[in-house]
C-alpha cells in the first residue's frame, strides 16, 4: 500500500487563505498564465530595438493559447504538459521532469487537491496542484511566509511529492474493480508558470469509457 498524499503533506482547503481574492490559489478550474509577471518599469535590453515593439511583456504575463507555437514560455526555455501511462521508473519521471522546468528540490509550497465528480467528462480523476510560496505572493497576493497566512516549509521536495502522487493514484486504481477490461490508468503534468513554481499533476482514464469512483 502506499502512503496517502494526506500523509506526506499539508494540504490546504480551495477556500484558503479563508478570505476572498481576485483569483484563489486554490480554484483549480483554472491554470496560471506563464510569464514571469514582474510589476517593473519598462526595461529596454541592450539587444531590444527602441523604436521597435515594446518589449515589457519579456516582464509581463503570456496570453494563453492552444497553439503550440504561441504557448511556449516567452521569457523561459522550458514548461508545457505531457502525458504519460503509470508505472514510470524514477529515472523517467525525474527526466521528464526536469527537461520541463520543475523545481524538484522545492519545499516552500502550498498544496491543493480536488477529486472529479465525473472523471470521463473532466478528464482527470484527482488533481493536485503545487504553488510555490513566492508565487502565492506574486500571482495571488498571500505572504506564506510571515504574517497571518504564513505556512510551514513541506518535509518533502516537490520531484518526491509528485511521485508519492503517482504511486498512491496507482494504488487506489488498482484497489478499484469499477473500470472495465482494458481501461488503463494515465497521468498528465503541467507547468501552469516555470518561473513561479506552478504545477499541475492529474490522474486520468485512458480509454475513456466508465467513471470510476473518487
Amino acid at each position: 500500500m502506499a502512503t496517502p498524499i494526506e500523509d506526506l503533506v499539508t494540504i490546504l482547503p480551495c477556500s484558503w487563505p479563508g478570505e476572498k481574492l481576485p483569483v484563489m490559489p486554490g480554484e483549480l478550474r483554472h491554470f496560471a498564465p506563464q510569464g514571469l509577471g514582474l510589476d517593473v518599469g519598462l526595461v529596454v535590453r541592450p539587444w531590444d530595438d527602441p523604436s521597435g515593439p515594446s518589449p515589457s511583456r519579456f516582464y509581463g504575463l503570456d496570453e494563453p493559447s492552444a497553439d503550440p507555437f504561441a504557448a511556449a514560455p516567452t521569457a523561459e526555455a522550458s514548461g508545457g504538459t505531457a502525458y504519460f501511462d503509470s508505472g514510470p521508473s524514477p529515472e523517467h519521471l525525474k527526466a521528464l521532469l526536469s527537461l520541463l522546468g520543475t523545481h524538484l528540490s522545492l519545499k516552500q509550497y502550498a498544496v491543493f487537491m480536488v477529486y472529479s465528480a465525473n472523471p470521463i467528462r473532466q478528464g482527470y480523476i484527482r488533481q493536485m496542484r503545487i504553488v510555490s510560496f513566492f508565487a502565492l505572493k506574486s500571482l495571488f497576493g498571500v505572504d506564506a511566509i510571515e504574517g497571518p497566512h504564513q505556512l510551514p516549509e513541506q518535509e518533502f521536495d516537490v520531484e518526491a511529492l509528485l511521485a508519492a502522487f503517482i504511486a498512491d493514484d496507482e494504488w487506489r486504481w488498482g484497489e478499484r474493480k469499477d473500470h472495465e477490461e482494458g481501461q488503463n490508468l494515465g497521468f498528465g503534468y503541467t507547468i501552469e508558470n516555470t518561473y513561479q513554481c506552478v504545477y499541475r499533476i492529474w490522474s486520468r482514464v485512458w480509454p475513456a469509457g466508465v467513471e470510476p469512483q473518487p
